[in-house]
């Protein structure tokens, strides 16, 4: 018998559960695409969340499977740490690093550093970068504000964080599911 036999042992014997962790997998960032909690770019942030949180639950099965009470503990308190930790840090990001805007009135990423044009404006100077919605209307395209490369910068840190904030999650579900798995069962269940 082979490790890919438990593994499939596992997956056969908590299959519910396994389909729970799955569609939360799938579930959760579609949620939080549909209520404009993802990151406006990449277009497929929600395919690319699921797939690192695959490969989240995947590691936890490869590498949780043998570890103490203690340590299963430990690796399970700094997951939900980490998870809270950067689940707040993309909170704050995203309510200062995007707006709403452009024809659809979609969420758009501001930059981080004004353009030379913008800073010529006595009110867009003081309140550069972190623009308010009224000065961001103003404009016709963020590129007059905002240099393309910070603009690029404010994405690569919400897309950085938003995988930052479901790594720990995805592992934390994990380890919980491994672990628990080799565990006895702490109630007696009479026939």
């Amino acid at each position: 018998m082979s490790g890919f036999d438990d593994f499939l042992i596992a997956t056969k014997r908590y299959r519910n559960f396994l389909v729970w962790i799955v569609g939360a997998s799938i579930a959760l960032p579609v949620a939080a695409y549909q209520v404009d909690l993802t990151p406006p770019w990449p277009r497929g942030v929600v395919l690319l969340t699921a797939i690192w949180q695959a490969v989240a639950i995947v590691a936890s099965f490869q590498f949780a499977h043998r570890l103490s009470r203690k340590s299963a503990n430990r690796a399970l308190a700094w997951s939900i740490s980490a998870t809270m930790f950067f689940g707040l840090a993309y909170g704050v990001a995203l309510s200062q690093l995007t707006f709403e805007g452009g024809p659809a009135k979609e969420r758009l990423v501001k930059g981080l550093v004004c353009t030379n044009e913008a800073k010529k404006l006595e009110v867009y100077r003081d309140a550069c970068p972190l623009l308010s919605d009224k000065l961001i209307n103003g404009a016709e395209t963020t590129q007059e504000l905002w240099t393309p490369s910070s603009i690029t910068s404010s994405r690569i840190i919400l897309l950085s964080l938003w995988l930052l904030f479901y790594l720990p999650f995805a592992l934390s579900v994990a380890l919980f599911v491994v672990f628990q798995s080799g565990q006895q069962s702490r109630f007696r269940i009479r026939p």
